[in-house]
């Protein structure tokens, strides 16, 4: 076992944070031991270490929200002529609950992020869920008796990373300057990463004991190369198939639905809000929907870029009747 780093913990939200990542750090240097691969527990324990932009960024998110909230009351308190007194206090009391309900969530969020080991760089998102799956394959790997459903669910836990592979050519596009090539290069890469894993994991159902031990020893080249910052190299050349066969849009519906949710729920609180100040229905309904796509492409733009999130608010206009670029029309 490597010598542990323990950081200065002036704070028990430290603590907490730091405490979450060694019970999952330990089962993943053990695994990797029985596996007999490479493993820098002091460099991902210093890849992981507690970094606050991940909460503020959320903590951005919920300012935002009640300042949009602000606005709308003031807006709609400009826009009556004669308001009395009364109907004043109303409309303060009322925009004031939610700023004092998203005040009150913040302590809430910090402790939940902090319990779960979620304030890590973003780059390093994909970090925690190799731990895991590193352990599970060691797991599946080096005991003689396993039944097949321990099998399926070691190739289950790969396909769920998909997600997390697609998203860090974004990720790491932002943190050097949302550079469109850089973002195109580790996307690509990231892609033909996620496709050498899931056919090692269909590979689970022949012989599941190699397989795994495949898969722990891919696994644990990634977590090197990962936490070292070589996002384009993540994988040896010969680990990779030639060309990535994936649908680039395979993950589109995914990213949409949350994105709309998201968005509906917003506007929707809004469109009430407005409503309950006095606001006409028929402005109401009309600024509910234009907002809808407006939150939903902000939601998209802040995750994905600019370029990535007018492609996808496309997909959803396209079967409302909207028309299709020239560019759209020629492919």
């Amino acid at each position: 076992m490597s010598s542990t780093i323990m950081p200065s913990w002036r704070h028990p939200l430290l603590r907490l944070h730091h405490r979450k990542i060694e019970k999952r750090l330990e089962p993943a240097e053990k695994a990797a031991a029985e596996l007999g691969v490479p493993f820098d527990a002091d460099k991902i324990r210093r890849a992981l270490a507690y970094d606050s932009r991940t909460l503020r960024g959320r903590l951005i998110g919920l300012l935002v929200v009640g300042a949009a909230l602000a606005v709308l009351g003031f807006s709609l308190y400009s826009s009556m002529a004669h308001p009395s007194s009364s109907r004043v206090l109303h409309a303060v009391g009322t925009a004031l609950k939610p700023i004092l309900l998203v005040s009150a969530s913040l302590p809430v969020m910090w402790l939940l992020s902090a319990r779960a080991g979620d304030c890590t760089a973003p780059c390093y998102g994909l970090v925690q869920p190799l731990l895991v799956l590193l352990a599970a394959s060691a797991a599946v790997a080096t005991e003689e008796q396993r039944r097949y459903t321990e099998a399926a669910a070691l190739a289950d836990k790969t396909t769920d990373l998909r997600p997390l592979f697609h998203e860090l050519g974004t990720t790491v596009s932002i943190a050097y300057g949302s550079a469109a090539g850089l973002r195109d290069e580790v996307k690509a890469h990231a892609e033909r990463v996620m496709q050498a894993l899931e056919e090692t994991a269909a590979d689970l159902a022949t012989d599941h004991k190699t397989a795994a031990r495949r898969l722990g020893s891919d696994i644990a080249e990634i977590l090197g190369n990962l936490t070292s910052g070589r996002f384009t190299t993540l994988l040896g050349e010969e680990r990779l198939p030639e060309v990535a066969s994936v649908d680039p849009d395979r993950m589109a519906g995914r990213y949409l639905a949350r994105a709309c949710v998201k968005s509906a729920l917003l506007v929707i609180t809004l469109g009430y809000l407005a409503e309950s100040l006095g606001a006409p229905i028929l402005g109401v309904v009309g600024g509910t929907i234009s907002g809808f796509f407006l939150v939903a492409y902000l939601l998209l733009a802040r995750k994905h870029g600019l370029a990535e999130a007018s492609r996808l608010i496309r997909i959803i206009k396209e079967p409302m009747g909207g028309a299709p670029s020239a560019q759209e029309a020629k492919e």
